[in-house]
This record gives C-alpha cells, sequence and structure tokens, in this order.
C-alpha cells in the first residue's frame, strides 16, 4: 500500500496518515515519514520513543512552524505549483509527435520556466 507509494524517499503524507501502523509500514520500507500529528497529540517521555512520538514532542517543543522547514514538508506543494506554472505558461499538450522532439519539447520548456523563475526570484 503505502510502501510502493514512494521508495528512498522523505514522504509528505497528510493528518489523516497519523498513526504507528503507518509510520511502521514506513520504516520497513526505509521512507522516512513527513506526517504532522493530529490536533493534541499527548507529548511523552523522551527515553525508548517512535518516531511519531519525537515528532509530536519535536511539535510541541518548538512548533508547528518550526518543525515545517526541518523536514521540507511544504516540498509537495512547490513540486504542484511548478507543475501548475508550467502547464499555464508552456501549455497542457506537447507540441511534437515524435519521442525525440517531444523529449526536447520538455527540456525547452524547462529551461523557459527556469529562466522566469531565476528572474522573478533574484
Amino acid at each position: 500500500m503505502i510502501g510502493t507509494f514512494l521508495r528512498k524517499y522523505n514522504t509528505s503524507l497528510y493528518v489523516y496518515y497519523d498513526s504507528q501502523e503507518t509510520y511502521g509500514q514506513l520504516k520497513s520500507t526505509h521512507i522516512k515519514p513527513i506526517i504532522p500529528p493530529a490536533r493534541g497529540s499527548p507529548s511523552a517521555a523522551d527515553e525508548a520513543i517512535s518516531s511519531r512520538q519525537k515528532t509530536v514532542n519535536y511539535i510541541d517543543k518548538k512548533g508547528k512552524y518550526a518543525w515545517q522547514p526541518k523536514n521540507e514538508y511544504g516540498r509537495r506543494a512547490k513540486v504542484e505549483n511548478k507543475m501548475y506554472r508550467y502547464k499555464e505558461i508552456i501549455g497542457r499538450k506537447l507540441n511534437a509527435r515524435l519521442w525525440n522532439n517531444q523529449d526536447a519539447d520538455l527540456h525547452l520548456g524547462c529551461f523557459i520556466l527556469n529562466t522566469f523563475t531565476k528572474t522573478w526570484y533574484t
């Protein structure tokens, strides 16, 4: 189920996946879970605790807004936003018919989008 979702990458999931079972499945497939705990999750002592409990303790001590950049929680939103920009600026369809030409079409579109992004943010 979740184990095949993103192998060998950190994965960012929504709060309704916050359970020991989900953390266990991700750990067994060597994926670092990035799941915000549900509101009101209780803190625990620091000895022999799970990675979920470490997350809860960290958020209780430093806050949710300190936890998010530490774990790159907004990475998924950034990727979705980049795809939206590509589709709006370059277009939703490829113009070329042949595979090699489609590849060149995608590379050119990414180059243009990266050039725009550098210009806007510098």
